[in-house]
């Protein structure tokens, strides 16, 4: 089963983007810590599930980047993999060090870590075994941060795009930036047919 991470990505200029205007807290800026996949998670994952993963290339895992909310890139991204016969993908949504325990991490974001870890183990265990089966319907799961900003823009773009495909989002796997807006975002997920758990 494929595992895409994403990794919200930006530039020095960060400030001067409309983003940057808005959101006036440098993170995940392209080459400093924050824009990591978190340490956090790939420590769960190695310690208690005996998979190590890291940003280099060659591992069993796509890495999307994205320059702002949704990722375009990720919807077809995730419509190449349906169409070449997987039938369950995992994404997990900005899982970096700055969303978890960084400029604009939370307590929240780092309660789901093993959560995440744990989801992101079962899909790499499994490996391809699902691809082209049948009895199998496809799906498209999402998890990470944050629920009512990235996850919830990025599942309505894989809704758009994979329009007969399941989409889940996984409220277990999911921080938003307060409790009310993380359930605000799933409210409005289920309003447009995504299956929310």
């Amino acid at each position: 089963m494929p595992v895409i991470f994403t990794k919200d990505t930006h530039e020095d200029n960060y400030l001067t983007t409309q983003e940057g205007k808005n959101l006036p807290i440098p993170h995940c800026i392209i080459g400093t810590p924050g824009h990591s996949i978190c340490a956090l998670l790939r420590r769960e994952l190695r310690e208690q599930h005996k998979i190590d993963i890291s940003d280099s290339t060659g591992h069993p895992y796509l890495v999307v980047t994205k320059h702002t909310f949704g990722s375009g890139t990720l919807a077809h991204e995730v419509k190449t993999l349906l169409h070449a016969g997987h039938r369950d993908i995992l994404v997990v949504v900005d899982m970096q060090n700055d969303f978890t325990t960084g400029s604009l991490g939370s307590d929240a974001a780092q309660a789901i870590i093993p959560y995440v870890a744990k989801e992101t183990a079962k899909y790499f265990e499994v490996g391809d075994a699902n691809k082209h089966r049948p009895d199998i319907a496809p799906h498209v799961k999402l998890i990470g941060v944050a629920t009512d900003i990235c996850v919830i823009t990025n599942a309505l773009l894989i809704k758009t795009i994979c329009p007969e495909v399941e989409i889940i989002v996984d409220s277990k796997g999911c921080a938003g930036i307060t409790p009310e807006t993380h359930q605000a975002a799933l409210d409005v997920m289920r309003m447009c047919q995504i299956t929310v758990e």
